[in-house]
């Protein structure tokens, strides 16, 4: 619409429009300046797979990140979840966490999933395949992850959700070797931007058009 509106403009002054690229700031959805300590308490596991340490290595992945982004000091606390419904429990939040003025408390629920999947191969691919190198079966097998974070910040003096919001991350894959821990990092990988720009505000790139004097 801005560009049509700009497009009509030139036309009837008969001077040529000029594309510029502002950095647009979004705003952060918490103001980070007077938080002094921030404490990950781990997450509720409500599903995961055989021999991954979901909730730890999720608490590892947020260190990591949160490190280089928040000038609060880091620390983690276990906090085991009563119920489902705990994040709306503020005396259990407030008692699980004693720490200075304006500390956040980092929690949440956390699935983790991966099932086999068996797909037909595309017709194409059969017919290249005839021959020597024809596959046993026409039948491939593929590994489907999915993670989902329901996350949230507290504010330990009171109890109550400063923050809160829910991803999802499924992948394909065709590498039978890919292993449950790398699905984990590279599913928590693609949540970790948008989450970022939500918890941090960022600058988006916009163009904009200016006509030419």
């Amino acid at each position: 619409m801005a560009l049509a509106l700009v497009l009509v403009l030139g036309a009837c002054s008969r001077e040529p429009a000029v594309k510029i690229s502002l950095d647009v700031p979004s705003p952060a959805a918490l103001d980070w300046k007077p938080v002094r300590s921030l404490v990950l308490a781990g997450f509720r596991e409500e599903a995961s797979v055989k021999d991954l340490a979901l909730s730890r290595d999720l608490v590892g992945f947020f260190r990591e990140g949160l490190r280089a982004r928040t000038g609060a000091a880091l620390s983690e606390k276990p906090v085991a979840w009563p119920s489902a419904e705990a994040l709306a429990d503020a005396a259990l939040w407030k008692a699980a966490v004693q720490g200075p003025d304006r500390t956040l408390i980092l929690t949440g629920r956390a699935s983790f999933s991966q099932e086999s999947r068996r797909a037909l191969l595309e017709p194409e691919r059969r017919e290249i395949d005839e021959g020597p190198f024809k596959p046993a079966t026409p039948w491939a097998s593929r590994k489907a992850f999915s993670l989902k974070l329901d996350l949230a910040l507290i504010d330990a003096a009171t109890g109550i959700v400063a923050f809160h919001r829910e991803y999802q991350e499924t992948m394909t894959t065709d590498n039978s070797r890919l292993t449950a821990d790398f699905a984990l990092y590279e599913l928590f990988s693609r949540i970790r931007p948008r989450l970022f720009r939500a918890l941090f505000g960022t600058e988006r790139q916009m163009d904009r058009y200016l006509l030419a004097k």
